[in-house]
């Protein structure tokens, strides 16, 4: 692994206790602007999925009712390891799977998922083609990524990626519509 993997799975091992307590309201602005835009439904692939608070989002705002299963992948244990213990408090356990995985090379097939998030991850990877191409590889309809303002710099553009949905203070909301190929990042 990359030392740069190597160093952002050791910080967020480290963080995984506390990134709740860190994190949680600007994670929680950036899933309810996305999905003020698009209702996810069928299989859905978590890229990034951290501690599992996305999938404890869709559960408390009653989004789950038209989505069959959630892959949540992660390149840190310590997340899934609070991935995995939030699933069970919230009886998830049956329509989930906790992977650890680089987002980059993705352990599924070719069009596994109908729908793929990945909030806070694309500034962190070491190819964003790479990332979006394995995006565009399992994901049969569409991509919600976000984007920090701050790291758009020497970044691929924002529409090499999708359509700009919503915003937030620290975030850029991004719509990939892999159905119809209108995106410019695979060029």
């Amino acid at each position: 692994m990359p030392s740069k993997k190597k160093e952002i799975r050791k910080k967020y091992n480290i963080t995984s206790s506390s990134y709740d307590e860190l994190y949680r309201e600007e994670q929680l602005e950036k899933y309810r602007a996305a999905l003020s835009h698009i209702k996810l439904e069928g299989i859905i692939v978590d890229a990034g999925c951290g501690t599992g608070l996305f999938e404890e989002f869709l559960a408390e705002a009653h989004a789950l009712k038209n989505v069959s299963y959630v892959i949540c992948l992660d390149i840190s244990e310590g997340m899934l390891r609070h991935a995995t213990l939030r699933l069970s408090r919230l009886a998830l356990k049956y329509m989930t799977e906790v992977i650890e995985s680089d987002v980059e090379f993705m352990p599924l097939r070719e069009r596994a998922a109908d729908y793929t998030v990945m909030f806070t991850v694309i500034d962190l990877v070491e190819s964003e083609r790479q990332t979006i191409s394995e995006v565009d590889r399992i994901t049969k309809s569409h991509a919600i990524i976000t984007r920090l303002h701050k790291a758009l710099r020497n970044k691929l553009s924002i529409s090499r990626i999708g359509k700009v949905i919503a915003s937030t203070d620290k975030d850029i909301i991004i719509l990939r519509n892999i159905a119809t190929d209108d995106n410019e990042a695979s060029r």
